[in-house]
């Protein structure tokens, strides 16, 4: 993308229309602010856009909303899932029952234990 269009990019993104948009994202996602998701909207046009972005496409608009939406509320809502789903009964240490790679280190370092005690 030229530097002119990213300039046109960056003020449509932030027009009053887009803006919108972009707080009904950041409110629903209740951990960032708009001005995060619009500068997540530029940054993916200018990044991760497939092709040319058509700054006058509708369809273009509404699929970045949605990868916006997936990004900001629907994946942080898996990851939360996922994470409250490991069973924290199993062990005293709330931390190692909810990061998979404390959890790893650890049982790592239990059958080390093991092994020397045999």
């Amino acid at each position: 993308m030229l530097p002119k269009d990213q300039n046109k990019l960056f003020e449509l993104i932030y027009s009053l229309d887009h803006y919108k948009e972009w707080q009904k994202i950041a409110r629903a996602s209740k951990q960032c602010e708009a001005s995060d998701v619009a500068q997540e909207a530029f940054l993916f046009v200018i990044e991760k856009w497939v092709g040319e972005f058509d700054l006058s496409s509708l369809e273009h608009w509404n699929e970045l909303e949605h990868k916006m939406w997936n990004h900001f509320v629907h994946g942080a809502d898996r990851i939360f899932k996922y994470a409250s789903s490991f069973d924290q009964s199993s062990r005293n240490d709330p931390d190692e029952a909810i990061n998979p790679i404390l959890l790893g280190i650890s049982l790592i370092l239990d059958s080390i234990v093991d092994n020397r005690s045999l």
